[in-house]
């Protein structure tokens, strides 16, 4: 049976290359708890509060699985540390994933997981970033989907201004930040204050800088830092598949399954590089976001069980392939490059395309450009403007000596004017 669903996903989606992944794991998420419509943020937790996260995700087939999650203590530079889980975790650990439901009335039948981060009775006792693994209890050593969290403790209040930079052929964003820290004890802030910063959502784009470049006391400053000065980029692009009666904006065609055996078709309107193109605002753009949504039918709906899948086409039209770089579609869910994302050049129709199964929803995207070196860009394919809408989180670390540990002692957001 496991067999069979692995070659039903690549009919789904419409492809002749099996992807040998032990299980279809698809729309794997962690988000707060509270954002009960559009179920999604950067995923924090506060030392010794109640606050919870959600980490959900479905399974594409019929078979019965046993999940469960661990959670892995990462320094700042997000690499697994050298604590045991007893030393951070209070309570049982790994845990099981039993909250399971069943799709209903989709095309695509899927089994939709939920678990809370933490669960009831068990208390995660440090701050810092954590990794969720989750896998299945017959195969441990597989990790089926993984995410990033975090928990600070509240020691540090941090403010920011983005200034942005017009000057020759590559527009920039520059961070500059001030933190303080008055009535927490840092013995060499100097060496034991890192700072880490975060596009968007964009992982490949993290940096982290270990030495303020100015100390004063409890306050440290980072003042016209290189690392901290990023391409600007563009506005997102978006397409909406809420609907599967008609098609949704920048959605040329729905194609309807003529068979139980297949997924409902989106073809997107095709896209073409940014470039050369003058900045466009978007209102509605909220920096790579998405939300996942059934609105085919409006009443009572819950779009944890009842969006459907949706195989959707992107298709970026060039005459020739980037001799020296790779394209790949970069959101809020798919944060990081990968096979899953990597859009093929098609000789024939001059295009580059890639299928993609979605959740039901309104997804923003963007096509990034990685060369050999594994140099990121969106300048050639969607343009880079000094006045693009960006969000920046910044997390102030502070590595305890004593304990051996990067504890995260404060969290903020920014926005680019």
């Amino acid at each position: 049976m496991k067999y069979i669903a692995q070659l039903l996903l690549c009919f789904l989606v419409g492809t002749s290359t099996f992807v040998f992944a032990q299980i279809p794991i698809h729309t794997f998420r962690i988000y707060p708890s509270s954002t009960t419509t559009y179920k999604q943020g950067i995923p924090i937790l506060y030392l010794n509060s109640s606050n919870k996260l959600t980490l959900s995700f479905d399974i594409l087939n019929e078979e019965r699985y046993n999940f469960y999650y661990r959670l892995v203590h990462c320094d700042a530079s997000l690499q697994p540390d050298n604590m045991q889980p007893i030393q951070y975790i209070e309570g049982q650990h790994p845990m099981n994933i039993s909250n399971k439901s069943t799709s209903f009335t989709t095309q695509v039948f899927y089994q939709h997981y939920e678990a809370s981060i933490p669960e009831e009775f068990v208390t995660l006792k440090l701050s810092g970033n954590y990794l969720l693994e989750v896998y299945e209890e017959e195969n441990p050593e597989i990790v089926l989907g993984k995410e990033y969290f975090y928990v600070v403790e509240n020691k540090a209040e941090i403010n920011a201004s983005v200034i942005s930079w017009n000057m020759g052929d590559t527009p920039t964003q520059q961070v500059q930040v001030n933190a303080s820290f008055a009535g927490y004890k840092v013995n060499n802030p100097n060496q034991d204050i890192y700072l880490a910063i975060l596009k968007n959502h964009e992982y490949y784009q993290r940096r982290l800088i270990q030495h303020p470049s100015f100390v004063n006391g409890t306050q440290v400053s980072y003042t016209n830092v290189k690392d901290l000065e990023m391409e600007a980029g563009n506005e997102y692009r978006f397409f909406d598949i809420r609907y599967l009666k008609f098609s949704g904006e920048y959605v040329a065609k729905i194609i309807a399954p003529t068979n139980k055996e297949q997924a409902y078709k989106a073809v997107l309107q095709p896209i073409i590089e940014n470039y050369t193109r003058l900045y466009q605002t978007n209102n509605t753009d909220n920096n790579g976001s998405y939300v996942i949504q059934n609105l085919d039918r409006r009443n009572n709906i819950n779009s944890d069980t009842e969006a459907d899948y949706v195989a959707t086409t992107i298709q970026l039209d060039r005459p020739y392939p980037y001799p020296d770089a790779n394209l790949y579609v970069i959101n809020a869910l798919y944060k990081n490059t990968n096979d899953t994302t990597l859009l093929k050049y098609d000789i024939v129709k001059q295009c580059y395309t890639k299928t993609i199964l979605f959740k039901q929803g309104r997804y923003e995207y963007k096509i990034i450009a990685v060369d050999k070196e594994g140099v990121c860009t969106e300048k050639f394919t969607e343009g880079n403007h000094a006045q693009t809408d960006n969000q920046y989180t910044l997390f102030l670390y502070h590595h305890d000596f004593l304990q051996s540990y990067d504890r995260l002692i404060g969290i903020h957001t920014v926005y680019s004017p």
